[in-house]
């Protein structure tokens, strides 16, 4: 193949690679206001014990066939990963409700601290033939309502069982 030929097919891969992450995200709020953050102190928090029960949380409580461990320290305390969880999130009258959350998590832990991030928080709702029907948080109102509904119970949850 010649060198025009290669530059082509490369152009061609850009092109269509931005017009797929594109088609997810066309529309979406700004990515700061789809994150959240959370930290809690305890009076006595193992380290050790709470990491290893904070890994067991995130198999139980989110879809583990869609979730991936990016990052795993127990030495450190850190924890990072993408998943997906069900909640729904009504987004108000005449639109569709949102049932599925896919986000990027990071958990650290230390002695007496643990602080959870959720970021790039993408929900979406699907038909029975598996095509998106609606997805968001598309503004600010959306994001905090995602975040009210979902994500601060999810951070209690997790802080509830590791501790």
């Amino acid at each position: 193949m010649n060198q025009i030929s290669r530059n082509f097919i490369f152009v061609l891969f850009l092109v269509f690679g931005a017009m797929s992450y594109q088609c997810k995200t066309f529309g979406l709020a700004n990515a700061e206001v789809r994150k959240y953050s959370q930290e809690f102190e305890f009076r006595k928090l193992d380290k050790n014990r709470s990491f290893l029960k904070a890994k067991q949380w995130f198999n139980y409580r989110l879809d583990g066939t869609k979730a991936v461990v990016l990052l795993e320290d127990q030495g450190q305390g850190i924890l990072k990963g993408k998943a997906v969880f069900e909640c729904r999130v009504p987004y108000g009258v005449e639109e569709v409700d949102v049932n599925n959350h896919e986000f990027q998590y990071t958990l650290q832990i230390s002695d007496n601290k643990a602080q959870i991030e959720f970021e790039n928080i993408y929900s979406y709702s699907r038909d029975p033939n598996d095509i998106t029907i609606s997805y968001g948080p598309r503004n600010e109102r959306e994001a905090m309502i995602t975040i009210r509904i979902c994500f601060m119970p999810l951070a209690e949850d997790l802080f509830n069982y590791i501790q």
